[in-house]
This record gives structure tokens, sequence and C-alpha cells, in this order.
């Protein structure tokens, strides 16, 4: 006599199915926080490894030119030319591979001992292209996503052309407020060898008196603690007493609630760097997007990509 074959009922299958789905929703993220885990554990390793090379770097390479109170600044690529690093290092956080500019800041304490820093900067992703520079033509601009305060400390690649003497869009980088908070930089409109550098109040201003040839040639600028820097200008400002609720806008200006982008020359960015007291918090590099030629910055520190917020489109250099 045969026996009767019975299969599973459409639900029993359903419900079957619904189980190993349910399992799965359980066990994958578990498997993924443990691998996640892991690969946290490796990266944090290669940057013990990192210390640990550079502790033998001075020792062996620099012996007494450390002294107390000083900071000295070693790169993971004076590591790898002299053979105490050999592989590279990848975060997986954000899938960033470690550049030779990667900064280990090494401290001498008063007791003799160090004290290392590690300060990433990482390569930019593939799906990027690195140019020269990107250009606004006064309707183009930037949000940095950065709220500045006293401490904060901007560095700017730059150089300007093609000057438009009735523009009343006069500052290149800022914020400033109708309470007279202000962390700015501007040009005169009416004459444009003026630089004014707004750092709190706005009667309290640094005037640089900038030549052509600095303003048309790549030249760094630098505002650090009331400290001003632009080619071979310098000026001093008291410290940053105001503050702001609202982010600081380059190739622009956010005034409370509105931006107006920088008309009164079109600007090119080279590279732009934001630190808030010694720690970088942005490094800015200009490139294109390649699956969609979207030009903008790239932020090396979060790995996040910076667009054009106002309208047209940022020209770029090659």
């Amino acid at each position: 006599m045969m026996k009767n074959k019975r299969g599973f009922t459409l639900i029993e299958a359903i419900g079957i199915v619904t189980i190993l789905a349910l399992m799965l929703l359980l066990v994958v993220p578990s498997i993924t926080k443990t691998l996640k885990r892991n690969e946290q554990k490796k990266y944090n390793g290669y940057l013990n490894n990192l210390k640990s090379a550079t502790e033998s770097y001075i020792v062996e390479k620099l012996k007494e030119e450390v002294v107390i109170g000083d900071e000295y600044y070693v790169t993971l690529g004076n590591l790898i030319d002299t053979k105490f690093i050999r592989e590279s290092i990848k975060n997986p956080e954000n899938d960033g591979v470690l550049s030779r500019e990667t900064k280990i800041k090494v401290t001498k304490n008063l007791d003799g001992t160090r004290y290392y820093t590690i300060q990433p900067h990482y390569l930019l992703p593939e799906t990027y292209t690195l140019v020269d520079y990107i250009e606004s033509n006064g309707t183009q601009y930037i949000d940095t996503k950065v709220i500045p305060n006293s401490i904060t400390t901007l560095k700017l690649e730059l150089s300007f052309s093609d000057y438009n003497e009735s523009s009343s869009a006069r500052s290149f980088v800022g914020v400033q407020s109708l309470d007279e908070s202000a962390f700015s930089v501007a040009f005169a409109p009416s004459y444009s060898n003026t630089l004014n550098v707004f750092i709190d109040r706005t009667d309290d201003v640094e005037i640089l008196d900038v030549t052509d040839e600095i303003i048309a040639n790549q030249n760094q600028f630098t505002l650090e603690n009331g400290s001003v820097n632009y080619g071979d200008q310098n000026g001093i400002l008291t410290s940053k007493t105001t503050t702001h609720n609202t982010s600081l806008i380059v190739f622009g200006v956010r005034e409370d609630d509105s931006i107006t982008p920088f008309s009164t020359y079109d600007m090119q960015l080279y590279g732009f760097e934001i630190y808030d007291d010694n720690d970088m918090i942005r490094d800015f590099v200009p490139c294109y997007r390649n699956s969609d030629n979207q030009v903008g910055l790239f932020d090396l520190v979060n790995f996040v990509f910076y667009t054009n917020k106002g309208t047209g489109t940022f020209e770029y250099g090659e």
C-alpha cells in the first residue's frame, strides 16, 4: 500500500519563510556589528602602531631635537620613507585611507615623556577627481556647516580676478548678525586694494592694504586668534568674544537669515582648512564628482562632499 506523501500547505510555507526572515533580521545585524567591531579594533591597532612607530622615529632620527614644552610634527610620509610603517591604514567608519600628509603631533611633557596626537588626513575617494581650484563668478557659495567661535582658525589658499567696482557683495568668507557679532573677511567695494577683517563687532576691524599682485596670485589667508595674514600683509585684532547660531559661508557671507554670494571679484579657491583650537574640523579640497561632474569641495576630515548652494555652477582649474 502506498503511503500518502503530504507536502507543505501554502500557509505552512509562508510561516516557514516568515520565521527564516525573522531569523535573518536578528542574525545579520549581529554579524555586521561584529565585523564592524573587528574592523574598528584593527584600525585602532593601526593607530597604536602609528604612535609606536613615531616613538621609534623620534628616538632614532631626532634624538634631542624635541624639547620640553615644544610641539613637533611627524607625517605618515616620514614614517613610510624611513621604513617605520609599511602598510596603508584604512578607517572602516568612512572607508578613508590615510594619506602621507597625516600628521602625528609630538609633545614633550615636563617629566620627559612624550604625548602623541594623530591628525588624520585622508586620500580623496576614487569616485572624485581632484582639481587645482574651484571658481565662483558671484552667484555660487558653499555652507561649511561650521559655527565659528573664539578659537576658530581659518586658512584659505585663494586668488581673485575680474574686479567688479559696482559690486556691493564684499565678504568672501563669513557670518555676521544684526546684533553686530561678526566673523568675516571683505573687500571694500569702492577701493579694491583694501581688505577688511571683522572678528567681533563692526567697529573692530583690521584693514589690510593689499597689492594687485597679492590679489591676483595664489596666496594664503590666515585668521587665527586675532592674528591676520594675507600675502605680505598682517595685523592683530582683539580676541573674538561674540557667538553665533548660524554657520560660516565661503564664496559669500551669511547675514542672519539671508546669504549674499561674493561678487566683488571672481574668486578661485585652492584649499580651505578650518580649525577649532588645534583640531582640524574641515579640510576642504576642490574636486568634482565623477558620476555627475558636480563641482564642489570635499572635506577630508568628515568625508562629506559640499556642493554649490547658490545658482549657476562653479568653474574649475586643472
